[in-house]
């Protein structure tokens, strides 16, 4: 390695400030200064079942027109998996556990698959304001879970 290079080449290649592994966990290109992570928190707030709590995770820098992947992973295999979606924090009390999301969208039977798991890939709407915050949760069915189901974390994304 080149004496002066070791931190573009083997921490921050683009020197945007964004440590390599944290873009690459956040699903932006290290290689490129304008491509940066999202603002994606954990919220906690999951349910057992089967398998334990189901994670879930969120990439993308939520900006319009930037592509968005969405995964979950531990669930049920073979099930529903429920995705609730809001655009405030509800945390009420749900099938034994809690709803973070208020439920102003909800997509409804998503297949997990063989795996227990479930991918989602899009694009980024637009038209939504900077710091426009979004809550996100999946609720599995799952007989081993109270009320025969299983929630994952929520998460939070915040629009740059």
């Amino acid at each position: 390695m080149p004496e002066g290079s070791e931190t573009r080449i083997g921490i921050d290649r683009d020197l945007d400030g964004v440590l390599d592994r944290d873009e690459l966990d956040g699903c932006s290109d290290p290689a490129d200064a304008g491509s940066v992570p999202g603002d994606w928190t954990d919220l906690g707030s999951g349910l057992a079942g089967l398998h334990g709590v189901p994670a879930f995770s969120g990439c993308g820098t939520l900006a319009a027109g930037d592509p968005v992947k969405l995964a979950l992973s531990g669930a049920r295999e073979n099930s529903f998996a429920h995705l609730f979606v809001g655009v405030s924090a509800l945390n009420a009390p749900f099938k034994g556990g809690t709803l973070v999301p208020s439920p102003d969208v909800t997509i409804l039977f998503l297949p997990t698959g063989p795996a227990g798991t479930l991918n989602l890939a899009g694009t980024m709407p637009g038209g939504l304001p900077s710091n426009f915050s979004l809550y996100l949760q999946f609720w599995i069915n799952d007989p081993a879970g109270p009320a025969g189901f299983a929630a994952s974390n929520a998460l939070r994304g915040i629009t740059p």
